[in-house]
């Protein structure tokens, strides 16, 4: 996707973020290294990510950059991250700009956040021309790594009729054959060096938008499969194309640490609306009333009585449900949202209504 014979740009070129505990990102903009995941002392956990590429006008267009420099201001979030923006036009098609949007945890903690926007200043459009959509992401090497585990964080798992996460190893079979797979989370490692790329975006298994591309040569592209980006689209520098947030990690140590890590950048770092990384336990009615369908042969709205549910919210209580959630059923008739006065009558004494 590059240019043949094009210069890859020099380490004074590169752009550095500031050093968190030891640990920093930096942007070299080029084609097999666009930005890398360093740490200093000797650590050998870093990784290297190649550049994005895009459809523009027909062809595969390389995100590498001709030259890069910070394009706002670092702004520091609630969340306690700090946001840069790096960017220039792309070596390939000097009328379109990238932008490299990453955040970065004050405190050190390693899981980083990012994304690209594209904007074309000669009217350069997104294109579909095999009709499917034709973007690369992010593309990283897992030479080296002993297990390479693809962890899926809501799978729908028929013995226990419930959405769980699951995890998939993926051996050396997988990479020579070129298979694909859905995550959204991608973990390697080799027992003292760990790494983690993610992607955030709601498609359930086995309807993919995104997925993972592994090759043989043990590197691994994240790819766009549909619904990316509109055919035809011009970004401008008014109305960028913007890609789907990415994360991305690299530590020494076990799968544990990583999880510890990973788990801290999702309570504290992840969204700048720290209330709703508040962790609550909840209950929905619908897991029960699937079981009362398709284990007892009942209906759906059987166990939807307000006797029964008044059982249910004290046995909730106990066992320290926080949030508990009266799913369909509850109302007379849809969109009029009203309580069935039958299911659920008004009665001031607990315990009294229908059974």
């Amino acid at each position: 996707m590059a240019t043949e014979g094009a210069a890859e740009m020099t380490e004074e070129q590169a752009w550095r973020s500031p050093e968190r505990s030891g640990m920093q990102v930096v942007c070299y903009g080029g084609d097999q290294r666009f930005w890398a995941i360093e740490y200093t002392g000797g650590n050998a956990a870093g990784w290297t990510f190649g550049s994005p590429a895009f459809e523009l006008e027909g062809r595969m267009v390389s995100g590498a950059l001709a030259s890069l420099a910070e394009t706002a201001p670092r702004r520091t979030l609630p969340c306690g991250v700090t946001e840069y923006r790096v960017g220039g036009p792309l070596r390939d098609a000097p009328g379109t700009d990238l932008h490299w949007i990453v955040r970065v945890a004050d405190g050190g903690n390693p899981v980083v956040r990012f994304r690209y926007e594209l904007a074309s200043r000669d009217g350069a459009r997104l294109t579909k021309r095999t009709g499917r959509d034709r973007l690369r992401y992010v593309s990283a090497s897992l030479d080296g790594c002993e297990l390479t585990v693809e962890r899926r964080l809501s799978e729908f798992v028929e013995p226990v009729h419930s959405y769980c996460p699951t995890e998939r190893p993926a051996d050396e079979l997988h990479f020579r054959r070129g298979e694909t797979l859905m995550g959204p989370l991608l973990t390697a490692g080799d027992g003292s060096r760990q790494l983690l790329l993610a992607y955030e975006h709601g498609s359930q298994y086995p309807d993919a938008f995104i997925q993972y591309r592994l090759r043989p040569d043990r590197t691994v592209e994240l790819e766009a499969v549909k619904g990316n980006y509109l055919d035809g689209s011009a970004p401008t520098p008014e109305r960028p194309y913007r890609t789907v947030w990415m994360q991305a990690a690299a530590i020494g140590g076990d799968e544990g640490a990583l999880a510890s890590h990973y788990r801290r950048f999702a309570l504290r770092h992840w969204s700048e609306n720290a209330e709703s990384r508040r962790p609550y336990i909840f209950y929905n009615t619908w897991n029960y009333q699937e079981r009362v369908r398709n284990d007892q042969g009942g209906k759906y709205l059987d166990p939807m009585r307000l006797k029964r549910t008044l059982l249910d919210i004290d046995a909730a209580h106990e066992l320290g449900v926080e949030v508990y959630v009266l799913d369909t059923g509850w109302y007379g008739r849809t969109g009029d949202w009203r309580a069935d006065p039958q299911r659920f009558p008004r009665r001031s004494a607990r315990g009294q209504g229908a059974a």
